[in-house]
């Protein structure tokens, strides 16, 4: 009769645990942090600007963007809901494929024009009909999901329209929190594209040039939040003179 005794594959692996490493001081959390900090990518200069940036109102924002400017630092927690944003954008990319009532004619449709470059989350047609529609899938949570659709979104959308030369639009927002679902049409609308890369040709004009913008936004319309959360406020000449307008 055998009288050893096996031990599990836990008990093995305590028993090779030496008596003289201290795990009391590790954290989980700080090395995800670590982790996701090595995976973060360094700015780079660009002569292009993102379709999802360029909603912004200032022209100094548009610079640093262009520039590579580093931007404030994002933190682990960030990083990570920007990874479920993306699970949740897969999500409901596998539903448009799925339902009967749709055609998808192409996922992540790209455009990359001298001035802009951005990708859309899909472009399809709804079964009773024949004309193409664009979705961009949007996330949100908390009280942010009370001023939905959001403008810069919209602006996103029209870009896309004006690119792809598609009438029609659609904003599809999920609610982190409550699984809610809810849809938003977007109308198209060049004028105001064409209004916004002129600007963008005026601000490359700048970085190419060797030049600054003249000052931020209209001082009419200007609002303290812009530059407080922006991501760039640490280096940004202009919000140096509103903080110190401001006495912060």
């Amino acid at each position: 009769m055998n009288t050893s005794l096996e031990r599990t594959p836990l008990e093995s692996q305590k028993m090779n645990i030496k008596d003289d490493i201290i795990y009391e001081d590790r954290s989980l959390v700080t090395i995800l942090e670590e982790h996701l900090e090595q995976r973060k990518g360094k700015t780079k200069e660009r002569d292009y600007f993102y379709a999802s940036e360029i909603h912004n109102k200032c022209e100094w924002f548009l610079w640093h963007c262009l520039k590579g400017s580093e931007r404030n630092d994002i933190s682990a927690n960030d990083k990570l809901t920007f990874e479920q944003g993306n699970e949740i954008h897969r999500t409901l990319m596998r539903a448009m494929l799925e339902t009967r009532e749709i055609d998808v004619i192409t996922s992540e449709a790209t455009t990359s024009s001298d001035l802009v470059h951005g990708k859309c989350d899909c472009i399809f047609s709804f079964r009773d009909g024949k004309e193409m529609n664009i979705v961009d899938f949007k996330s949100s949570k908390g009280s942010s999901w009370n001023y939905i659709p959001q403008d810069n979104h919209k602006t996103q959308v029209q870009v896309y329209q004006y690119f792809f030369d598609i009438d029609h639009g659609w904003l599809l927002y999920y609610n982190k929190e409550t699984q809610e679902l809810q849809d938003f049409y977007v109308s198209r609308d060049d004028e105001k594209v064409e209004k916004i890369l002129e600007r963008l040709q005026k601000v490359k004009d700048l970085v190419e040039s060797g030049e600054k913008p003249d000052g931020g936004p209209n001082r009419d319309k200007w609002s303290y939040n812009l530059c407080k959360y922006c991501k760039f406020n640490g280096i940004c000449d202009f919000a140096k003179v509103k903080k110190e307008e401001k006495g912060t």
